[in-house]
């Protein structure tokens, strides 16, 4: 139905096969922009929920663990890390100063649509065995 509206096809000598105009290609709704925004949309949503299957500090998949334990970048730490914390006299009340001082990375200017927010029970064990009654070094992957 676009086709019918618009001088479509052009004759060439020789057979060659022929080519859409300009005003064919406005008319076709793949070519639009609103076709466009919304795949970059779906694009996008698509992005932000593969990303919630993956580690912000290590990037393993959260498949990996059985029990599918994960724990969120930003906000408080969990109970059983303030406890630890309290019993070592430090000051950590937020993952992302915590994961700064262990992993250093920084945390706090992470865009949700870019990075993960989440992060896996491995990455929360080795910052549990840093701070814990072991003061031997820590293997990071």
């Amino acid at each position: 139905p676009y086709l019918e509206q618009s001088p479509v096809v052009l004759d060439k000598p020789g057979g060659q096969n022929s080519v859409l105009t300009q005003r064919a290609l406005k008319l076709h709704p793949k070519f639009s922009k609103k076709f466009h925004a919304d795949g970059k949309s779906s694009d996008k949503a698509i992005h932000q929920a593969r990303l919630r299957h993956f580690c912000r500090i290590c990037g393993s998949h959260f498949k990996s663990d059985g029990h599918n334990r994960r724990y969120p970048v930003h906000g408080p730490v969990d109970a059983k890390t303030q406890s630890l914390f309290r019993k070592k006299e430090k000051r950590v009340t937020s993952w992302p100063d915590l994961i700064a001082r262990v992993f250093r990375i920084d945390v706090k200017s992470d865009v949700d649509s870019i990075h993960p927010t989440e992060f896996c029970h491995n990455c929360w064990s080795i910052m549990h065995r840093k701070f814990g009654s072991a003061h031997s070094q820590v293997y990071c992957p």
